[in-house]
C-alpha cells in the first residue's frame, strides 16, 4: 500500500486524540499530498478489523484513495477529467 511509503507524523488534538499525518507525491502528479487520518481508526483499518471505507469514513473517498494507491484527487483529475455532476458545469 502507498501509505507505506509515504512520510508521516504524529500530532496530538488539545482533547487529546491521536492522529498521523501522511504526506507523499502523488504518483500522477508528483506533487506532495497530506492527508489526516485518526489513530484509533487507522489501527482498524490496518489490523483488517474494517475495510478502509469503514474505518475511515471522515476522509474523502480521493483521500482514501490517495493512502491505498498513491494516487491524490488532483492526479485523478488528471487522468480523468474533473467530474462536476448532473446539471453542473465545468
Amino acid at each position: 500500500m502507498y501509505i507505506d511509503k509515504c512520510k508521516y507524523k504524529e500530532e496530538y488534538d488539545s482533547d487529546g486524540e491521536h492522529f498521523y499525518v501522511f504526506t507523499g507525491p502523488c504518483m500522477m502528479t508528483g506533487k506532495d499530498h497530506t492527508v489526516k487520518v485518526h489513530g484509533p481508526s487507522l489501527f482498524k483499518w490496518r489490523n483488517g478489523s474494517k475495510p478502509i471505507q469503514a474505518a475511515l469514513p471522515d476522509l474523502s473517498a480521493g483521500d482514501r484513495e490517495f493512502l491505498i494507491t498513491g494516487t491524490s484527487p488532483d492526479g485523478w483529475d488528471k487522468m480523468f477529467g474533473t467530474f462536476h455532476g448532473e446539471g453542473q458545469e465545468g
